[in-house]
């Protein structure tokens, strides 16, 4: 691929993200980056698996999410998130960074992580104030379970 293509193919991407929204797709924050709507939250993708949690959280002794849903994360866990997308993002529009999808085009990945940073910042939002779910041990009998 020629470097005006490569260039075509992320100006492309960056008028999707505005027109989406333009079209509701996502509200900008106090920070200036976007938030996830209602309607996507409550979409069919809206509420993704956490892969990999970010390391400053770990590190700092909270507890791993990985493997749970977003909607089961605590606010403050998801705002960390959402930076380690954010940055993510920012990394791979550096780099450049594409695949290529089932129709053999060339696509970037950073409006993926941008929107799952909208997304993580979207369920902080709508988490904050709520307890987050307990997670239990596989192993754990009923009897070690404390309630």
């Amino acid at each position: 691929m020629s470097a005006i293509e490569a260039r075509v193919v992320a100006l492309e991407a960056r008028l999707a993200a505005v027109e989406a929204r333009i079209a509701g797709g996502g509200a900008p924050s106090a920070s200036g980056a976007s938030v996830a709507t209602d309607d996507d939250l409550d979409s069919e993708w809206g509420d993704p698996l956490v892969k990999k949690d970010p390391k400053k959280w770990i590190e700092n002794g909270g507890e791993s999410y990985a493997g749970c849903r977003m909607s089961q994360c605590p606010s403050d866990y998801l705002r960390m998130l959402a930076s380690l997308f954010d940055w993510m993002a920012a990394k791979d529009e550096e780099k450049k960074k594409t695949y290529t999808n089932k129709q053999g085009k060339e696509v970037p990945t950073a409006p993926f992580n941008r929107t799952a940073a909208a997304r993580a910042r979207g369920w902080a939002k709508r988490n904050a104030g709520k307890v987050a779910a307990v997670t239990v041990p596989h192993d754990a009998t009923v009897e070690e379970i404390p309630f």
